[in-house]
């Protein structure tokens, strides 16, 4: 799936940690939700709850992605810059 198009949101910290007694991981993505905004005012973002299953998905997906990106050699990114 093409995603060179689609708008993004940098990612400033991600959190990750585990609710032990349910058997779930948590991730959490703070964000910049636009270009003129300071890392300090960044998006403290939602918790995510995965199972050990999915977030071996996200792993996994992950992994293929840096080596799409490691075999394509280095691009310069479009669009505005902070």
């Amino acid at each position: 799936m093409e995603k060179d198009t689609a708008p993004g949101f940098p990612i400033t910290e991600c959190d990750i940690g585990i609710f032990a007694k349910q058997g779930v991981l948590f991730i959490r993505f703070a964000f910049l939700s636009h270009s003129m905004q300071a890392l300090e005012e960044a998006d403290p973002g939602r918790r995510y709850v995965l199972t050990p299953k999915q977030a071996q998905q996200v792993v996994d997906g992950i992994q293929q992605a840096l080596r799409a990106l490691g075999s394509a050699g280095p691009q310069s990114p479009s669009g505005e810059r902070h």
